[in-house]
């Protein structure tokens, strides 16, 4: 997530091109790991985080036009809660009309990322008396609004909705706590004298009041997932591209569990207007990775189309499941020639539209 790292990637050969040479604004030393495609007219927007301890540390939302990807355009900058030790950001919500940060209580620690000092959890102090702060800017009017709200944890946002209201919905894969990086540490999966069982996340769903509710109107958080499918874990939320922003979508795929595990272990289709409709894949001496859905060419049902995941295999190998995402039955299974690191995140990539399954 750090700004220097970036470097221009041949698309084909994935052959290294150039480090990236940023121009235009500047947007701190960090930015999230999950840029997003602008709703409102192409090119990429991204939130940094500018650490400036004493008082002046700030998170930074830029956009980078496509055509100049290195030029950073600012579109506002908002003060951290702590201005000594600004709070961890991996991922944002964004609409056509809203970008939503949400600034949960996870404050790096300067010292435990020189490796100077401990933390609660590697370099991220968790401060759970403290408050989570949902930052809604009105991409319009340039207006930005504040709201608090119990604290809890997460990686990654499903999808961000706006509401006729002027409110927002969020659907967000939550954790009570960041124990979640205690339990991805490589000895934490090595241990052989006990399971180390994934903490609990849910699948929920946040909605954010509108500028002109009451002064004591209060965010709302609920569970829309199925327990029973999930195990009580989900994450690397998937959803059809097409729906992105669209208020009445039906269908978030992820990662989730079968007890008692130490990873994720199987894969579960969430129906987020009715129970009952969800759906499970699970292969035994595999693994699977994040889904990334492909949509049928020329479909306009939500469902149709298929999930790519790549899975480790039991032997050490890798193994590409391909999943038909209306019932989650598979299709086919590649196995990899060469063995690929079990990791989080991949992409697909349309060759005739290169940003359609961004």
């Amino acid at each position: 997530e750090t700004q220097r790292s970036w470097v221009q990637i041949e698309p084909t050969t994935l052959a290294t091109l150039d480090k990236v040479e940023w121009e235009g604004a500047s947007a701190g030393q960090l930015s999230t790991a999950h840029a997003q495609r602008d709703p409102a007219g192409g090119g990429w927007i991204n939130v940094g985080t500018e650490i400036a301890p004493p008082f002046w540390s700030k998170y930074h939302v830029f956009r980078l036009p496509d055509e100049a990807p290195s030029r950073r355009e600012l579109l506002a900058s908002i003060p951290c809660a702590d201005g000594a030790a600004p709070f961890w950001m991996h991922s944002f919500g964004i609409t056509a009309e809203k970008v939503v940060l949400l600034e949960q209580p996870a404050a790096y620690s300067v010292g435990g990322m020189l490796g100077l000092a401990s933390a609660s959890h590697g370099s991220i102090d968790w401060r759970g008396d403290d408050c989570m702060r949902v930052h809604v800017l009105d991409r319009r009017s340039g207006a930005l609004r504040t709201h608090k709200m119990p604290a809890f944890f997460f990686f990654h946002i499903a999808n961000t909705c706006d509401l006729p209201d002027g409110g927002v919905n969020l659907d967000i894969c939550a954790f009570d706590d960041p124990e979640i990086l205690t339990s991805l540490l490589l000895r934490s999966l090595t241990e052989d004298d006990r399971i180390r069982d994934l903490p609990v996340s849910r699948l929920q769903r946040l909605t954010v009041p509108p500028p002109n509710a009451p002064a004591d109107a209060a965010c709302e958080l609920r569970p829309i997932d199925d327990i029973s499918m999930t195990g009580g874990f989900t994450d690397l939320p998937t959803i059809n591209p097409a729906v992105a922003g669209r208020a009445g979508y039906r269908y978030v795929y992820g990662i989730a569990a079968s007890r008692p595990t130490a990873v994720a272990n199987r894969l579960v289709k969430t129906d987020v207007w009715q129970a009952g409709g969800d759906a499970l894949f699970e292969a035994e001496g595999t693994l699977p990775g994040e889904p990334l859905f492909v949509p049928r060419p020329g479909s306009d049902a939500e469902d149709d189309g298929v999930l790519l995941s790549m899975g480790t295999d039991s032997d050490g190998g890798s193994s590409l499941c391909i999943l038909d995402a209306r019932d989650m039955a598979l299709v086919a299974r590649v196995r990899s020639p060469v063995r690929l690191p079990a990791g989080f995140h991949g992409e697909w990539w349309s060759k005739n539209a290169p940003y359609e399954g961004a």
